[in-house]
């Protein structure tokens, strides 16, 4: 019994010392993570905090799920359809146009500002368009799209 805990000592000190030396070696640049110039093909922390203020730019403003949630889960009168087309077809220029100014200038919190703006407004006009149980029922659909998308793709 001590014995065998002597081994299980020996191994988890071990394996602590490696932990140790892994870690140090990728703080300087070497190992797995490449890092600062310490190789290629390595992790690269700006370019994942790049791609994630992208991303968060964009789902800001799901233009594409907000218009399939309003067409497939809400039941609308032809007056109402029309109006809400509308507005996604300007909500879904206008992202273009945030997009293509964010990509330009690299100004991703920028143009999240902007989407998040363009998100409220498109939110207020669809909410003025729409019954208060229809209203209900798209947020509800939109949320179970989004949650379905985070739990599909990490990090979303």
């Amino acid at each position: 019994m001590i014995r065998a805990m002597g081994k299980m000592t020996a191994l988890l000190a071990l394996l602590l010392l490696f932990g140790v030396t892994e870690t140090a070696a990728q703080r300087r640049g070497g190992g797995m993570g490449g890092g600062r110039g310490g190789g290629g093909g390595g992790f690269d922390g700006e370019k994942m905090r790049e791609m994630r203020t992208k991303m968060e730019a964009l789902r800001t403003c799901p233009v594409d799920m907000m218009w399939a949630a309003l067409s497939f889960e809400i039941e609308m009168t032809e007056e109402q359809r029309v109006q809400v087309a509308a507005t996604m077809k300007d909500a879904w220029r206008q992202r273009h146009d945030v997009f293509a100014f964010s990509q330009e200038h690299d100004a991703w919190n920028e143009g999240g500002k902007r989407m998040r703006d363009l998100k409220k407004k498109t939110d207020q006009r669809v909410k003025a368009v729409l019954e208060k149980d229809q209203w209900k029922a798209y947020e509800k659909a939109l949320k179970k799209s989004q949650k379905a998308v985070r739990q599909e793709v990490p990090g979303f």
